[in-house]
C-alpha cells in the first residue's frame, strides 16, 4: 500500500521538481546576466595614488563597454539602467571658489545637473561651448560591492529630461515647473505624458524650455526602470533635435568636500577642445585633496547620430607630477 501511495505521488513530485528546476534556472540565469553585465565593481580605496596606465586603460575600457551596452534595467522594475549602464557625467568650468567635484555652493536648487551618454542616448557635444571638461561618476551598482568600512557616498538620480530643461529656474528641486511656463512644463505624468510617443508629440522647441517635462526615476520607485526607458526612447524619437542638444539628469545634492568618499571614476575632456588644461587642474586638485589619482579620459563624441563615441586613456594627457609627490592643497 505504501508503494502504491508513492507511485500515485510520483507525477506530483515530478511536476514539483520540474517547477523547482525551472525557477532556480531562471534565477541563476538572471543573476548570471547581472554578473556578466559590463561593469567593473570596485570599492573606495581601490584607486591608485599616482599615475597608473594599467588602471587608466581599464577605466577607459569600462566606459566604452557601458556606452556600448543595451541593458534595459539593472535587475528589476525599480532599478533604472542608469545605476549600472551608460556614462553619467558632469561638465564643469574651473572656479576659484570651490572644487570641481563639489556642488555649486551658490546654487540653492538642491540637485546637481548631469548628462548620461550611451549608444542609444546620443548627443554631439557637452553642455555649452565653454564646458569642455568634467568628471564621471562610478555607477551605483559598481561602487562598494566589496563592503569596505568607508564606503562611497551614495548618489541618487531623481528625475531626467531628454533635452536640457533649464532646471535652475524650476521648482521641486529642478524636477517641477519652469518659472516662465508653469502650466506647460509640469512633471510629465501630471500632464498625462506617460510614454515616449506622447512626449515626442508634446515637445516643441519654441518657446525654449516651455514644453520640457521631467520623468521620475528615483531608485526604489516601482516603475523607475520603465520610466528611464521612456527617457531613452524619447531621445531616440526626437532624433536630430535631441542629438544637437544634450540630456539632463538631476542628482540629489551631496555634501561639500567629501573628497575621499565621492564616487568619482575619472576626469575627462572633449577631444578637439582646450578642455585638457582644465581636466589636468582638476586631476591635480583631486589628488591633493583626496590622495587618490584618477585618470583623465579623452571623450571622442559622435559626429553624427549614427556614429559611435569612443573613450581613450592617453598617458601623455595626464598631468605631470613627480612619483610619490603630492601637490599643495
Amino acid at each position: 500500500m505504501a508503494q502504491g501511495r508513492l507511485n500515485s505521488l510520483q507525477p506530483t513530485l515530478r511536476a514539483l521538481l520540474v517547477a523547482f528546476v525551472l525557477v532556480t534556472s531562471a534565477c541563476a540565469t538572471r543573476y548570471a546576466a547581472e554578473r556578466e553585465h559590463p561593469g567593473w565593481v570596485r570599492a573606495n580605496g581601490d584607486e591608485p595614488t599616482e599615475q597608473d596606465d594599467v588602471y587608466g586603460n581599464k577605466v577607459a575600457a569600462d566606459l566604452q563597454a557601458r556606452y556600448d551596452d543595451s541593458q534595459v534595467d539593472c535587475g528589476g522594475a525599480s532599478r533604472p539602467v542608469v545605476l549600472c549602464s551608460g556614462i553619467l557625467f558632469r561638465a564643469t568650468v574651473s572656479s576659484p571658489d570651490y572644487h570641481a567635484w563639489n556642488p555649486n555652493p551658490n546654487n540653492p536648487k538642491g540637485t546637481v545637473s548631469f548628462s548620461w551618454l550611451r549608444h542609444d542616448a546620443q548627443f554631439e557635444s557637452l553642455y555649452l561651448s565653454r564646458y569642455t571638461h568634467g568628471f564621471v561618476l562610478i555607477p551605483l551598482f559598481y561602487a562598494d560591492r566589496a563592503g569596505r568600512l568607508d564606503p562611497y557616498y551614495k548618489m541618487e538620480v531623481v528625475c531626467v529630461y531628454p533635452i536640457d530643461a533649464d532646471t535652475d529656474r524650476r521648482d521641486r528641486n529642478g524636477c517641477g515647473s519652469h518659472a516662465l511656463y508653469p502650466d506647460t512644463s509640469r512633471p510629465c505624468f501630471e500632464m498625462g505624458i506617460d510614454t515616449a510617443a506622447k512626449y515626442v508629440a508634446y515637445y516643441q522647441e519654441s518657446p525654449l524650455f516651455a514644453y520640457s517635462c521631467s520623468i521620475p526615476v528615483a531608485i526604489g520607485d516601482a516603475h523607475s526602470a520603465a520610466n528611464f526607458t521612456m527617457f531613452i526612447e524619447t531621445i531616440r524619437g526626437m532624433g536630430g533635435m535631441a542629438f544637437n542638444w544634450w540630456n539632463e539628469l538631476l542628482v540629489r545634492e551631496w555634501p561639500q568636500d567629501i573628497h575621499t568618499t565621492i564616487p568619482l571614476e575619472a576626469f575627462f575632456y572633449q577631444s578637439g577642445t582646450g578642455g585638457i588644461d582644465g581636466a589636468r587642474l582638476d586631476q591635480i586638485d583631486f589628488r591633493a585633496a583626496s590622495g587618490k589619482w584618477l585618470p583623465i579620459i579623452r571623450f571622442n563624441m559622435p559626429a553624427t547620430i549614427d556614429d559611435r563615441a569612443t573613450f581613450q586613456y592617453v598617458p601623455a594627457d595626464q598631468s605631470r607630477m613627480p612619483p610619490g609627490a603630492l601637490p599643495e592643497p
